[in-house]
């Protein structure tokens, strides 16, 4: 089984190939990064990092990029685990400049329209 990870690293291939996928500004700085909202279990929330995606981007391409991402790691293993699901309904934004993850926001994924992609 393979471990797919919902996210990719700002410093991944991924993002420096497809940066108009990703939410960075025209200079390659981040805007919005991923991660989880405080809870019972920490006051200041989880700042993961990752750039968040530009699902805009992403619909105008047919979500392409996943579409071929999803194909590579079947190729790789007979079971794959996509990791953070649930960010395709939604997902913790936070503003990049964040030094915790307090001031995020709930954000709108792609839901089934990505699913349903051709």
């Amino acid at each position: 089984m393979g471990d797919l990870p919902f996210y990719a690293a700002f410093d991944s291939a991924e993002v420096w190939a497809n940066p108009q996928l990703f939410n960075i500004d025209q200079d390659g700085k981040l805007l919005g990064v991923a991660g989880v909202p405080p809870d019972y279990f920490n006051a200041e929330g989880y700042l993961w990092g990752m750039p968040v995606y530009n699902w805009e981007s992403m619909k105008a391409e047919q979500y392409l990029w996943w579409i071929r991402r999803i194909a590579k790691n079947i190729k790789l293993y007979d079971l794959i685990r996509l990791d953070h699901f649930r960010a395709f309904a939604e997902y913790w934004e936070v503003p990049s400049a964040s030094e915790t993850a307090k001031n995020g926001a709930w954000k709108s994924g792609p839901g089934a329209d990505s699913i349903h992609a051709p």
